[in-house]
C-alpha cells in the first residue's frame, strides 16, 4: 500500500523537480539576456562619456574660431591647464576648486603668469552654463544658457606665479555646472624698478 501511495508521489515530485528545471533554466536565459543588455548600456554610456569630451574640446570650433586662443574652455571636472593669449603674453588658468555659494557657486581659479611683469589692471571675464545634453535641440538653444560675470581684482598677477583668483558664478550651482570660459582683458604692466 505504501508503495501505490509513494509511487504517485515520486511521479508528481519528479515532475515539479524537472518543472523547476526548466523554470531554472528559463531563469537563466533571462538573466544572460538581461546581463547582455547591461553590457549594452555600459557601452553607451561609455561611449556617451567619450562624446562629453568630444563636445567639451570642440566647444571652441562652436563658439568662433577667432575666439579659440584668447579664451580659455574648461570644465568643472577636468584638469590641466589651458592658455590664454593676450595683448601682452601668454596666460595659463585652471580650476582649483568650485564650491556652492549663495545662489550658485565659487570658482577658485589658478591664474599662471609666465611674464617677467606683473599685470595690472586686469579683468576676468567668465561666461558658464550647464553640460551639453540631448535636452536641447541645438547648439544655439544650449549656448543661450549661458551666463556671464565680470571680475576686477584688486591685486595683479603677480609676475611667475599661480595667482589665486575666486569669482562667484551666480545661478547655477556646482552640480549643473557643465563648462567654464575664461578669458582675461589686461590694461597694463607693471615692472619692479632698480633706483
Amino acid at each position: 500500500m505504501q508503495n501505490k501511495i509513494l509511487a504517485p508521489l515520486l511521479l508528481v515530485a519528479t515532475l515539479l523537480l524537472s518543472g523547476c528545471d526548466q523554470g531554472s533554466a528559463a531563469a537563466n536565459e533571462k538573466i544572460a539576456e538581461l546581463e547582455k543588455r547591461l553590457e549594452e548600456i555600459d557601452q553607451r554610456l561609455a561611449h556617451n562619456a567619450r562624446m562629453d569630451v568630444t563636445v567639451d574640446s570642440s566647444v571652441a570650433t562652436l563658439l568662433g574660431k577667432e575666439n579659440m586662443f584668447t579664451r580659455a574652455y574648461l570644465t568643472p571636472t577636468g584638469s590641466g591647464f589651458e592658455v590664454i593669449k593676450t595683448e601682452y603674453g601668454s596666460i595659463t588658468v585652471s580650476i582649483k576648486d568650485i564650491r556652492p555659494y549663495a545662489d550658485g557657486s565659487q570658482a577658485t581659479f589658478s591664474i599662471g603668469n609666465p611674464l617677467a611683469a606683473n599685470v595690472s589692471p586686469y579683468t576676468l571675464v567668465v561666461e558658464y552654463g550647464p553640460p551639453w545634453s540631448d535636452k536641447y535641440k541645438s547648439v544655439p538653444e544650449w549656448q543661450a544658457q549661458t551666463r556671464k560675470t565680470v571680475h576686477t581684482p584688486t591685486a595683479p598677477l603677480e609676475a611667475g606665479a599661480w595667482n589665486i583668483v575666486k569669482v562667484n558664478l551666480p545661478g547655477i550651482k556646482p552640480e549643473a555646472l557643465g563648462r567654464i570660459e575664461v578669458y582675461i582683458e589686461a590694461s597694463g604692466l607693471s615692472m619692479r624698478t632698480d633706483n
